[in-house]
This record gives structure tokens, C-alpha cells and sequence, in this order.
């Protein structure tokens, strides 16, 4: 007998900016570097914010400046 499974999604159930803001604060109790910067991306891709785009944000705001 196979086990059959579903993909999982968290990104499909962070609907409203409270989902987000307890999603967020149940990470951050973890305490782990690494799912923080899991949970930004879920976070972002529940936005519609691209992943490479949301990258490429970071390090333009972190590592450029206007002229």
C-alpha cells in the first residue's frame, strides 16, 4: 500500500497580514537563522513578490547607495 501525500504550501495560507505577523512570530521563537530566511521568502511569495526580486532588493537597499 502506497502512502499518498500532497504538497504543502505555506505561502497559499498567509492570506491576511495577521497570518503573516503570527507565522513570522512562531518562526522567530524557533530562534534559527536559517528558517527566518525560509520564512521571508514564504512571506514574500505569498505577497507575489518574486524570490529573486526580493533578493535582489535586499542587496540593492543593504549594498548600494543613490548618487
Amino acid at each position: 500500500m502506497t502512502l499518498q501525500t500532497t504538497r504543502w504550501d505555506s505561502a497559499e495560507y498567509l492570506k491576511t497580514d495577521e497570518d503573516i505577523a503570527a507565522y513570522l512570530d512562531a518562526v522567530l521563537e524557533e530562534g534559527d537563522p536559517a528558517l527566518v530566511t525560509h520564512a521571508l521568502v514564504i512571506i514574500a511569495r505569498a505577497r507575489g513578490i518574486n524570490q529573486l526580486d526580493f533578493i535582489g532588493n535586499h542587496f540593492m537597499t543593504q549594498h548600494c547607495r543613490r548618487a
